[in-house]
């Protein structure tokens, strides 16, 4: 076992005095060290302080803030106003051919709807590219926020093709009734 002494401190041996302390200074003429001040952090604290929990706070009451979006009744589409609207957008997409030439194809008012008319399929993904921008502008000039732009595909007939004699002579069988006669009078036979 090792024996403790009760009473007894051990001597602890102290670093040789610097010549700085060795001189006595009045306690006026102390210097003291200069304070680093650590600069001020406006990053918020990562530490909660847990004495608040469960106390009720006062709160700020929170006002509403106006900030223009309050929404504003709609106006009613006029024709006038749509079609200089309509035609203001299509002049900022002229460099655009295409996108252009859908723009001028024309359109129908149905309420708050614009049907386009659209000439053929392939045309369809080139309004789906312009659809959101001049919706918002039509909304944004027009002062309706309801307004919705369809690109409605127009149907065309197919005409048959003039591929032989007979197609060639029923042509203009519609065109000049007159040639039916002639054929019945002189026994023309056109399968040939």
């Amino acid at each position: 076992m090792s024996e403790v002494l009760i009473g007894k401190i051990p001597e602890i041996p102290l670093p040789p005095p610097s010549p700085s302390t060795s001189k006595k200074e009045s306690p006026s003429q102390e210097v003291a060290p200069p304070k680093e001040t650590a600069p001020k952090d406006n990053r918020p604290k990562a530490t909660f302080n847990l004495s608040n929990i469960g106390k009720v706070m006062p709160t700020t009451v929170e006002k509403p803030v106006a900030n223009g979006t309050e929404r504003t009744p709609d106006r009613p589409i006029l024709r006038e106003t749509l079609d200089a609207a309509w035609t203001e957008f299509a002049e900022k997409r002229k460099h655009q051919i295409a996108e252009y030439q859908i723009l001028r194809n024309g359109y129908e008012l149905k309420g708050t709807q614009i049907h386009l008319t659209l000439a053929n399929a392939f045309e369809e993904p080139l309004l789906q590219g312009i659809l959101t921008s001049l919706i918002a502008f039509l909304r944004e000039r027009l002062g309706n926020s309801s307004l919705m732009v369809i690109g409605v595909l127009k149907e065309t007939e197919v005409k048959k093709g003039v591929y032989g004699n007979k197609g060639k002579f029923e042509k203009m069988a519609e065109e000049n009734p007159v040639l039916n006669d002639l054929k019945e009078r002189f026994g023309l036979d056109l399968d040939s």
